[in-house]
This record gives C-alpha cells, sequence and structure tokens, in this order.
C-alpha cells in the first residue's frame, strides 16, 4: 500500500516538476528500484541468517521511511527543475523503491510456504492505495501523502517486530525466531514519531511543498 501510495504521488509531482507527460516515469522508476533492491536480496540471500530476517526486514522499511522526506527535500529543494537533470530525477526517485524491494522480497524469502497469501495482502495493499489515492490527495497534497506512506509503512512494520517478540509468539510465528534487537525497534519507534510529526507539520504549515515550474 505504502509503495503504490508513494508510486502514485509521484506522478503527480513529476508532473509539476517536470513536463507533465514525464509523470509515467514513475512506472519505470518502481520498476528500476524495486527490481534491483530485489536482485540484491536473491544476490546475498546465503549471507543472510535466518534468525535476522525479521530485523532486516524491519531495519529496510525504518530506512524506507527515512528515504521518503529526504526525496522530498532534494526532489523539491536541490536538484534544479529542469528536463537536463533527468538522471538525478530518476536515480533520487528510485532510492526509496530500493529499499522497498529489499523489504518486500526478505519477506517473500523468509515465508515462502505462505507465498499465495502474501501475494493476496499484496495485491489488497495495492488496491486499497488506489482507492485511498484521490481522496489523501484533494485533503493533503502530494507531498503530505508521500509522508503518510511513510508513516503507513513503519508502522504496521513495528505493530509487527513487537508481536513476534512476546514469547508466545516465538514458539508458534511462522518465522520461527528471537526477538528482534532492541536498538532496531527502537529506531523504529523514533522515525515512527518523527515521520509523524512531520506529516502533521506539513499538513498545516507545508514545510516541505515543492512549486510548481513555470513550464
Amino acid at each position: 500500500m505504502s509503495v503504490l501510495l508513494f508510486e502514485l504521488a509521484l506522478t503527480r509531482i513529476f508532473s509539476i516538476v517536470l513536463w507533465y507527460d514525464y509523470a509515467f516515469m514513475a512506472i519505470s522508476i518502481a520498476f528500476f528500484g524495486l527490481g534491483i533492491g530485489s536482485l540484491l536480496t536473491h544476490i546475498l540471500k546465503n549471507k543472510v541468517k535466518r534468525e535476522q530476517l525479521p530485523s532486516k526486514i524491519l531495519q529496510t522499511t525504518i530506512i524506507f521511511a527515512l528515504s521518503v522526506p529526504i526525496f522530498l527535500v532534494l526532489i523539491g529543494h536541490v536538484i534544479p527543475p529542469n528536463i537536463h537533470f533527468i538522471y538525478l530525477f530518476y536515480l533520487t526517485s528510485s532510492i526509496p523503491f530500493f529499499f522497498a524491494g529489499i523489504s518486500m522480497s526478505l519477506i517473500f524469502f523468509a515465508m515462502p510456504r505462505e507465498v499465495s497469501k502474501l501475494y493476496f495482502i499484496d495485491l489488497v495493499g495495492a488496491a486499497a492505495a488506489t482507492l485511498m489515492l484521490d481522496p489523501l490527495m484533494q485533503r493533503l497534497g502530494a507531498e503530505s501523502v508521500l509522508l503518510s506512506a511513510a508513516l503507513l509503512v513503519i508502522g504496521p512494520s513495528l505493530i509487527a517486530a513487537l508481536v513476534l517478540s512476546t514469547p508466545s509468539s516465538q514458539k508458534k510465528n511462522v518465522l520461527n525466531t528471537p526477538v528482534i534487537e532492541n536498538k532496531i525497534k527502537l529506531s523504529g519507534i523514533i522515525v515512527l514519531a518523527a515521520s509523524a510529526i512531520l506529516l502533521a507539520t506539513n499538513t498545516y504549515v507545508n514545510l516541505l511543498a515543492i512549486k510548481p515550474v513555470e513550464n
């Protein structure tokens, strides 16, 4: 859901920062970032111990959430809004998708027997994002929708981490893994709080507003 919200909101941002026909570049960027992230997971999967998977998944979702406001600053206030810098737009925009690709592929790698359920949940999240986009865009604006995507990914990830950390769940959970490191959970709580504050601030003050260019 978060990834689709990010991708769809990106089309709006590209349409006002670059020429409007570059809005569809978001699809290519999403495929590129998700594909490279998943490919990296495939290459390095034998180096990751199974008991480390929940921690790695939470780490990559935290980085994904962190990359969203950084992306907004770079796109709106650092990279010049000019098609001569199109490659910088492409690479910068692909970074959040890269970490999302790692996180999603790690989830599929961790639970191969549940792959049908994971695909179903994945599609439900994507469908929900398409339904949520228009009302959120009308109410919050594209910048806050992107920040909402960060909030939506880190919140459930933390809940899952806390559930997996309970003694009863460790005996019967699908991953059969030990407690996720406290420092990782603490980092997630800090990122969640910072994302919520940034979203609230941007909603009322438009702190990270991206201005349309003359073209």
